[in-house]
């Protein structure tokens, strides 16, 4: 068995360089992982690491209805939620800014949680029509030879999140196989595709302290080069 590696709430702080007020945020936002023992809060590691990665926050940051926008139009999709000048607005943002820089300012698009499912139920869950594949799991749709393993990383309404828990008596925390990120229903078929954009797939890649995945994640991002 891996041994899970967690850090308190001081030892992240550090890590990070800012202060432990600003770890809860993080934990209270989704961007970072963290489990109770008792009265202790125990931090991810990992989750700890792929923030660091992301630097200093340059710019503010977009609603999730803006970074699902930028990130359809990056693709050449219709981001139908937004008005016709927020469109107009992002395109030109788009055309002066690369999407590997833009990682941090898109981390509100959705929050993200690790389970446990019982591997069994794993294949009914990769084919839950209210799921959107992406990162591994999305690797071979959007052209890259990476191969998951026995895992599943998609986004999904905080309302299929409940339902899934509760159909699959999913256990967040040690041993994660199953990584689900939930975003607000931007549309009535939210989310409408089977899986995410390759814009999407390249930033979920780059925050996965896997080196393969990080790498596919960099052949992604050399396709927006401008």
């Amino acid at each position: 068995m891996v041994e899970e590696r967690t850090l308190s709430v001081p030892e992240a702080a550090a890590r990070l360089g800012v202060t432990a007020g600003r770890v809860r945020t993080l934990i209270a936002s989704g961007e970072l992982v963290a489990r109770h023992l008792g009265r202790v809060l125990l931090i991810d590691a990992a989750s700890v690491d792929r923030r660091a990665q992301l630097g200093t926050l340059e710019g503010r940051r977009f609603s999730p209805q803006r970074a699902w926008g930028l990130l359809f139009l990056l693709d050449g999709l219709d981001a139908s939620w937004l008005d016709p000048v927020s469109r107009a607005k992002l395109r030109t943002f788009i055309a002066h800014h690369e999407l590997a820089s833009l990682r941090p300012r898109l981390v509100t698009r959705a929050q993200r949680r690790q389970f446990r499912a019982h591997p069994s139920d794993l294949a009914s869950i990769r084919r839950d029509l209210g799921l959107m594949r992406t990162g591994v799991s999305a690797a071979r749709d959007v052209g890259l030879d990476l191969v998951p393993a026995d895992e599943f990383d998609a986004y999904l309404t905080k309302a299929r999140l409940d339902a899934l828990v509760d159909k699959y008596k999913l256990l967040e925390g040690q041993q994660p196989n199953l990584t689900l990120r939930t975003t607000p229903a931007l549309t009535p078929d939210w989310p409408a595709r089977q899986f995410a954009p390759a814009s999407v797939v390249a930033i979920d890649l780059a925050d996965d302290v896997d080196p393969r995945s990080q790498e596919a994640a960099g052949h992604l991002f050399d396709r927006y080069q401008r």
